[in-house]
């Protein structure tokens, strides 16, 4: 969770609070997981544990369930 609060801050989103968190944060994290060219897999594990933090913050609709609406497809193999 750190790390991605580390790569809001680097993105502009400065004072942010866990609770705080919107949807914007979780397009502009992909969008910079992608453009680092981290993996399909990564990618899918870091959102799951996006979600968890949502749903602990009372928010479980801020992160969308389907990975695909964030332009992210299955592994390959899968």
């Amino acid at each position: 969770m750190a790390q991605m609060a580390d790569t809001l801050h680097e993105l502009g989103f400065k004072g942010l609070r866990a609770t705080g968190l919107r949807r914007k944060h979780a397009v502009a994290l992909v969008r910079e997981w992608k453009r680092q060219g981290r993996s399909v897999g990564t990618m899918k594990n870091r959102l799951a544990h996006l979600r968890w933090l949502a749903k602990e913050i009372g928010k479980p609709g801020i992160v969308r369930k389907d990975n695909a609406s964030y332009g992210i497809g299955p592994l390959c193999g899968t």
